[in-house]
C-alpha cells in the first residue's frame, strides 16, 4: 500500500528495523486515510490480517482489474510481424525486483530459440546496464505506453519474472494486466 523507498538507500538498517518503520508509516497512513481501494481480494485480506485494529476503521472495496481486451493501438502488422518475426517480450524497469537477471540467465541458455528466429525484447527504464549480459536481443530503453501496447499485442510471449525482495513483493503486475487487454 504505502512504500517508504528512503529504507532501501539505508544500507545499515536492519530488516527487522526497517519492518518497524514500515509498520508505523503504514499505519500512521491508516489514521489519515478513511477510504481504501484495493487491487485483489487477497491484498485487502493481507492488510486486514497485518493491521486488524487500524484496518477496521477504514472502509475498503475491491475493484477488480478490468483484462476485456483493448483496441487502442489497432491491428499489429508491420514489416518484422509479418516475416514471421517472433517475439519474446519484457515490460518493466532493469531493477533486481523485476527479475531482470533470472531472465537473462534463462536466456542464456536458450540458444536454440534464438538460432530460430526468436528476439527479447527488453524496453524500461534501466534496462540498457543488463546488456553485457546478453547475446541476442534488443534493449530499447524508455519507450512510450502506446509502443509499450503495441509490443504487447505484437509478442508471442510476454514474460514477466518478477521477484519477492526483502520489503517488497509484486501484488498484481501492471505489465500482466496490460497483457492480457492487448491480446
Amino acid at each position: 500500500l504505502f512504500t517508504v523507498p528512503a529504507l532501501d538507500r539505508m544500507p545499515n538498517l536492519s530488516d527487522a528495523a526497517a519492518r518497524v518503520i514500515a509498520a508505523a508509516v503504514d499505519v500512521s497512513a491508516f489514521m489519515v486515510v478513511r477510504r481504501i481501494v484495493f487491487g485483489t481480494p487477497q491484498a485487502r485480506a493481507n492488510y486486514a490480517a497485518s493491521l486488524p485494529r487500524t484496518f477496521r476503521r477504514v472502509d475498503s472495496t475491491v475493484i477488480p482489474p478490468d483484462t476485456k481486451l483493448c483496441r487502442c493501438v489497432g491491428p499489429v502488422e508491420n514489416a518484422e510481424t509479418s516475416r514471421g518475426a517472433r517475439y519474446i517480450q519484457f515490460v518493466g524497469e532493469g531493477s533486481p525486483r523485476k527479475g531482470l537477471h533470472t531472465l537473462l540467465k534463462a536466456w542464456a541458455e536458450c540458444d536454440d530459440l534464438a538460432a530460430d528466429g526468436w528476439r527479447l525484447r527488453l524496453p524500461g527504464p534501466g534496462v540498457e546496464a543488463w546488456s553485457c549480459a546478453l547475446r541476442s536481443g534488443d534493449f530499447e530503453g524508455k519507450i512510450s505506453r502506446t509502443e509499450v501496447y503495441s509490443r504487447l499485442a505484437a509478442a508471442n510471449v510476454v514474460v514477466l519474472p518478477s521477484e519477492r525482495q526483502a520489503r517488497w513483493r509484486e501484488q498484481i503486475g501492471l505489465p500482466a494486466l496490460e497483457a492480457l487487454q492487448h491480446g
